[in-house]
């Protein structure tokens, strides 16, 4: 079985055979996934951060201004919120009911809205920690 290996290391073969053959050597490692908290755990920081941020606040908070509050990049919110699906499966609760998430569009750009529901509210206070700055609970509205 001939093979080229090139500087950039891309693999040449001149038939698919070959190519198929050379595949099939390879050594296939499973991919091994790191979960930063074992399954059937608590909520992790930032999630628990998330909801406590939600709790300050009746009216519920946009993507924007959860991001400020929790010092962290927009992007970084959907991966709180998958965690939370996660922990809601684990612990057989339907995270739509416990909050809402609503779309809405402000000057021509795409907003979420995120705000518990007051089974929500009922589920999380006391178990996660109120942010709090000087003492007092954080003012988000």
């Amino acid at each position: 079985m001939a093979f080229r290996m090139l500087a950039n290391g891309i693999v040449e073969c001149d038939t698919i055979e070959e190519l198929r053959k050379l595949q099939g050597q390879r050594e296939r490692k499973p991919r091994v996934h790191k979960d930063t908290k074992p399954a059937g755990s608590e909520l992790g920081e930032m999630a628990g951060r998330f909801l406590g941020l939600l709790l300050t606040t009746n009216e519920g908070l946009n993507t924007e201004q959860v991001a400020a509050h929790l010092s962290i990049g927009p992007k970084s919110i959907p991966p709180i919120l998958r965690s939370l699906a996660k922990w809601g499966k684990l612990k057989k609760h339907n995270l739509d009911g416990l909050l809402t998430r609503k779309m809405t569009y402000v000057n021509r750009r795409p907003v979420t809205m995120y705000t518990l529901t007051e089974q929500g509210r009922l589920m999380f206070v006391g178990k996660v920690q109120m942010p709090v700055t000087n003492g007092k609970p954080m003012n988000t509205g």
